[in-house]
């Protein structure tokens, strides 16, 4: 029998997830062309940056450490109960690279290489090599962007809509929407928003939790309350444009997902689904 891996030994497994950059502005994002980015939208405190923690199961350590800052919660990404603490894009970085993915890295290099050698001046060829993009490391980038709503800022909405419309990897979008509040207009602009940018886009429903409480077994039919209308304003938005249809490659998904990512009593990492959230990060890796 051979010896276990690092993995089935109890050490961390290869490629843990990982926090990979902070950017105030599209124009500051690091070069990508060869990793699939998904980003998380919602307003401020609905749960983005916890969500990122019950995907990654990182604990407060990793997360201290990564972002150089005392963890305010159990994870990779630092949570706070203050609306806006999230003032810029977040980049964090699941799983290893696919062997396509190295494979066209690899025929980039060369492409590259082979241009710059073409150029007869040694400072020029010098400057091409520092600016050549890195060989992919994970084979996913999920995107945490700043919330809209109470405690944002205009710009942070600019920015967005800038990551949104030019970001060449960005292969969908997951708009976080908070159960107990349900859909709002700021919401909805930002459905017609990811419409009109043609993005691929799925609702996650979070804190809700708050709606499953055993003491108040009443408020279960709620949940279904709030799936069935952001359904109903999915397909209103949809018939604003021509191609965001539903189950459309450059759509939006019909299933609603769920979560209680954050409950105490599921150890910070409820998500209901949690393979198909996965499944699904894999489906959109192949195609915007």
């Amino acid at each position: 029998m051979p010896p276990p891996s690092k993995t089935q030994a109890g050490s961390s497994p290869p490629n843990p997830p990982r926090f990979l950059y902070s950017a105030s502005r599209f124009l500051t994002i690091p070069v990508n062309t060869h990793t699939p980015e998904i980003c998380l939208i919602g307003r401020s405190n609905v749960g983005k940056s916890t969500l990122i923690n019950a995907l990654s199961g990182a604990d407060a350590e990793t997360a201290r450490k990564a972002h150089g800052l005392r963890a305010r919660g159990a994870g990779l990404a630092i949570t706070s109960r203050t609306a806006g603490s999230t003032k810029s894009l977040n980049a964090y970085g699941f799983g290893p690279p696919t062997k396509q993915q190295r494979l066209a890295a690899l025929q980039a290099a060369k492409e590259a290489k082979d241009a710059e050698d073409a150029v007869a001046s040694r400072g020029v060829r010098r400057a091409a090599r520092e600016k050549r993009e890195p060989p992919p490391q994970y084979r996913l980038i999920m995107v945490d962007m700043p919330g809209y709503g109470l405690g944002s800022e205009a710009a942070w909405g600019r920015e967005i809509e800038k990551y949104l419309a030019r970001r060449k990897m960005l292969r969908g979008a997951v708009l976080l929407i908070d159960a107990v509040a349900g859909i709002k207009d700021a919401d909805l602009m930002v459905l017609e928003t990811l419409r009109d940018a043609e993005v691929r886009t799925a609702v996650v429903l979070t804190k809700v939790d708050k709606l499953l409480r055993e003491d108040q077994p009443e408020q279960r039919s709620r949940v279904e309350e709030v799936c069935l209308s952001v359904w109903e304003e999915l397909r209103k938005v949809e018939s604003g444009g021509m191609t965001w249809l539903e189950g459309a490659e450059k759509g939006w998904q019909n299933e609603v997902w769920v979560t209680s990512a954050g409950d105490a009593d599921t150890d910070g990492n409820g998500v209901d689904h949690g393979s198909e959230v996965g499944d699904l990060s894999d489906g959109w890796a192949g195609g915007r």
